[in-house]
């Protein structure tokens, strides 16, 4: 399962994608946008987490809200 998890709409806004528990991408907005700080919706960090990870939107499954991901967070085993 690929997940894309999201810092949005204040500083610093980033993207990353984990598959599995492996992170495949991460990056923050302002290394597309040159604006140190940037805050929005992290679209070009999206663009490039999911063409590093190999990712068409086609194959998007589920979508979680950032309440379910965190009760998915707390579920899963620590290391």
């Amino acid at each position: 399962m690929h997940i894309l998890g999201l810092n949005a709409y204040h500083a610093d806004s980033s993207a990353c994608i984990i598959r599995d528990g492996v992170l495949l991408a991460a990056a923050e907005e302002e290394r597309f946008r040159r604006i140190k700080h940037w805050a929005g919706f992290p679209e070009l960090a999206i663009k490039y987490c999911l063409e590093a990870a190999g990712i068409d939107l086609s194959r998007r499954g589920e979508t979680l809200s950032v309440e379910e991901f965190a009760r998915l967070g707390e579920a899963l085993p620590r290391a």
